[in-house]
């Protein structure tokens, strides 16, 4: 019983059309260096491909005649690999981290300088903090208790500049704002 493929999960994998799997007859053919040899069949591409030791691969289908390049087929598939990896990488580093601290209306002195010190931490490494004041039962109807504490972590951290990324905001049993530096 012959064993059956299972299917790649990445839906950008892309698929390159080299050397025999061509369909097409005629190709726009470039050279490694970049030297345009002009329209010509595949059947003489792949020869003059085959000569040089390399592959030939399409770059562009959906162009007017394709164009095909001859290149090191791996080596192009390394390049390709790296360059989309530090693409990548350039995305995650770029991106902006938001952290959540969460204090209820009744905390302690002590706890809310802890939990300040973390804030501090966030901030410090570029992240901004969104401050959620949590509510439960009846503690909702005395939402105006968030402010003492936003003022408290407020007057903790007068020593960095901290300002509001967004104010406060009442959304059901909670209380938030953003902060940044």
């Amino acid at each position: 019983m012959a064993k059956r493929r299972r299917q790649s999960n990445k839906p950008n994998r892309v698929e390159y059309l080299v050397n025999t799997r061509i369909p097409f007859n005629t190709l726009r053919v470039v050279e490694e260096n970049g030297k345009q040899l002009g329209v010509i069949s595949k059947n003489e591409a792949l020869s003059l491909a085959r000569s040089a030791s390399l592959d030939l691969v399409v770059i562009a289908s959906k162009a007017s005649p394709p164009v095909a390049k001859i290149i090191d087929f791996a080596k192009f598939k390394y390049e390709v690999g790296k360059e989309r990896k530090e693409k990548a990488k350039r995305d995650r580093s770029n991106r902006v981290e938001i952290k959540e601290v969460q204090f209820r209306p009744g905390i302690h002195d002590h706890d809310v300088e802890v939990k300040v010190r973390r804030i501090e931490k966030f901030l410090n490494k570029g992240s901004k903090v969104k401050v959620i004041i949590k509510f439960f039962g009846r503690e909702q109807t005395h939402k105006d208790q968030a402010q003492p504490v936003v003022d408290q972590i407020f007057k903790l951290l007068s020593d960095i500049d901290v300002k509001f990324d967004r104010p406060l905001d009442y959304k059901g049993q909670h209380v938030w704002c953003i902060l940044t530096i």
